[in-house]
């Protein structure tokens, strides 16, 4: 995971994700925060490929980000595969459990 990811706020368009952040940062995750960067949820360039482009013009991020409940159970799953401990970085991540 990175340290210091680049994070969106969920009413920003698709399009404006993919325009100002996805072609000048390498990731593929964008974990969404609200006014008070508290995370809300996860966006995935899976999710945007789903999307043609005129619906990424108007589709809002928090339209199609994984919700926390969804987040908490993928991490339970990572941490089942890894043998019940957790990878480097998942720690922070904590804090979208519901």
């Amino acid at each position: 995971m990175t340290r210091d990811p680049v994070t969106v706020r969920p009413d920003v368009t698709v399009a404006s994700l993919l325009d100002d952040d996805v072609l000048r940062n390498r990731v593929s995750a964008f974990p969404v925060v609200d006014d008070d960067h508290r995370p809300v949820g996860l966006v995935t360039l899976n999710r945007f490929r789903a999307l043609d482009a005129e619906q990424r013009r108007a589709t809002y991020v928090s339209d199609i980000a994984c919700a926390p409940a969804e987040i908490a159970r993928m991490i339970e799953i990572a941490e089942v595969w890894q043998g019940g401990t957790r990878g480097p970085g998942v720690g922070g991540i904590s804090d979208l459990r519901p």
